[in-house]
């Protein structure tokens, strides 16, 4: 009655009464509530997504990806109407599914601040396809985002079944606190608010263990690559890299070396340190499948490049990599390390046979015969990410300081700064996302890297005449020299094996990539 306190009890009997006031309400008129309330939340959901697409331009530039994005906040929604609908009491148990699924999703695929703002945006939806208060959207909400950032830097399934069981407890809480408000006091009531504190920790968990069991598929669908994929890819044991280890065993050193100093490069300007490792551990897969036309591999001192044409050295140069993406398309490597494979030279110059073939023709003096540069350049692509911009980088410089007679800090700059002038005056950055100020940190980065690992090399007086020569040779290998000397910062480099840092006689070939 008019002027009477609005006790617990009687709420509890208003919202039953509201319950059945909404079943005697017509087919008709609830369509179209129900009409209303999907177009108010299309509107959401459709602001949300260009808001997103303007202030993470590198994550969800891509119109699939918005437009998967959209229709899956979309399918949730709807999903979660029809079983709360349909399953009354397990209202609780879906709408934490549902938000969860989406923000933890996200925030192992893309990024956790994406994966917040999404999840701000599911709250306010379920809320309202729900009637729920805004005290359980909040609830929701805080058990959402708190669960995305714990998944934070995700490297191990156990960091994921740690956050998984910890936001568990907070949405226990959350939801726990929400029915202490709302619930009448009593027996009844304590085991309302019991019951549905279980069912949001019991959504939590669900929703952890089987998104760990569908992220591989996930990860296909999207085209993206995560952190836990990332480390089982890293592990040495990985099939693919035992190959690499027993067949060509010079190259997988390499490798090693390329790997530690593109994942120090990709962290000093915020990139994907664990992608640009694991890109440069399978760079050069391409070479287990003919490892002794490499030089790293010829420790016997044999050079078959001396047995075949320059023609065909260029072909088996070139060819490592396509071998190494068929042999990543085998074996079901992620996109993004296929690209990293795919695109580590370039289109870059395999200039030690394209100036042995101008040599030639001049001694042969067909002078009007004219060397096509085209023909001598890999196939590309060039790289589109800047971990791959990254990799293409360091592989060229680990392969050239190895010739430094006498590698200073200044000398081991120089080299790098050189090469990557190369690489960006040769167009190779022109598709990636890598700035100017990004290029230079990089280049200071593999500088410092390279310097600590071949600093302190001592010359003894009676191999210092060598190693003078040597560091000429060296230095002409990268521009500074004579122009028509080859150059050996990429895949056509002529180095002897049986002398390390030495060049070889212009009469011989040697390969590297």
């Amino acid at each position: 009655m008019t002027g009477d306190s609005l006790t617990r009890e009687r709420l509890g009997r208003l919202e039953e009464e509201q319950v059945q006031a909404s079943a005697r309400t017509p087919a008709l008129d609830r369509w179209i509530a129900s009409l209303g309330l999907l177009g108010l939340c299309t509107l959401l959901a459709a602001s949300i997504c260009l808001g997103l697409a303007f202030l993470r331009p590198r994550v969800l530039a891509d119109a699939s990806r918005l437009s998967l994005l959209f229709g899956g906040m979309l399918v949730l929604l709807v999903a979660a109407a029809f079983l709360s609908t349909t399953f009354p009491r397990f209202t609780v148990l879906v709408a934490m599914s549902v938000v969860v699924v989406a923000s933890a999703s996200l925030s192992l695929l893309y990024d956790r601040r994406i994966a917040v703002v999404v999840a701000v945006g599911q709250s306010v939806m379920l809320a309202l396809a729900l009637g729920e208060s805004l005290a359980f959207s909040l609830a929701i909400l805080l058990t959402a985002s708190s669960y995305s950032w714990l998944l934070r830097d995700v490297r191990h399934r156990s960091t994921v079944v740690r956050a998984t069981f910890i936001a568990a407890l907070i949405g226990a809480v959350a939801v726990g606190s929400v029915g202490l408000v709302v619930t009448p006091f009593g027996l009844s009531g304590a085991l309302q608010v019991l019951g549905n504190a279980a069912m949001a920790a019991g959504g939590v968990i669900v929703t952890g263990f089987l998104l760990v069991g569908f992220l591989p598929t996930l990860e296909r669908m999207l085209g993206v690559i995560t952190g836990l994929t990332l480390a089982e890819l890293r592990d040495p044991r990985q099939p693919l890299l035992r190959q690499l280890q027993q067949k060509a065993p010079g190259t997988w050193t390499h490798s090693l070396q390329v790997a530690n100093i593109a994942e120090a490069a990709a962290e000093a300007i915020g990139a994907d340190g664990l992608l640009a490792y694991v890109g440069a551990l399978y760079h050069d897969i391409g070479k287990m499948n003919k490892p002794g036309y490499f030089v790293e591999n010829q420790a016997d001192g044999e050079n078959r490049h001396d047995a075949i044409t320059p023609a065909m050295s260029l072909l088996v140069i070139i060819g490592h990599v396509k071998d190494g993406v068929e042999l990543a398309a085998e074996y079901r490597l992620p996109r993004a390390v296929r690209h990293m494979i795919e695109s580590h030279h370039g289109t870059t110059m395999v200039e030690y046979f394209f100036h042995l073939a101008q040599r030639r023709a001049a001694r042969a003096g067909d002078e009007a015969t004219e060397i096509d540069e085209n023909a001598f350049r890999y196939p590309g692509p060039r790289p589109r990410t800047r971990e791959a911009a990254i990799l293409l980088v360091c592989d060229a410089s680990e392969s050239a300081a190895r010739t430094l007679a006498d590698p200073t800090p200044a000398r081991i700059e120089q080299l790098v700064r050189s090469i990557s002038r190369r690489r960006l005056e040769d167009g190779q950055f022109d598709d990636s996302p890598l700035t100017f100020r990004e290029l230079r940190a990089v280049e200071d980065s593999i500088a410092k890297s390279l310097g600590s690992i071949y600093h302190g090399r001592i010359v003894y007086p009676s191999t210092s005449r060598e190693a003078m020569d040597t560091d000429d040779d060296a230095r002409e290998r990268v521009g500074e020299g004579d122009s028509e000397a080859p150059r050996g910062d990429d895949a056509g480099d002529a180095r002897d094996p049986r002398a390390p840092g030495k060049q070889p006689t212009p009469g011989s070939r040697r390969a590297v990539a």
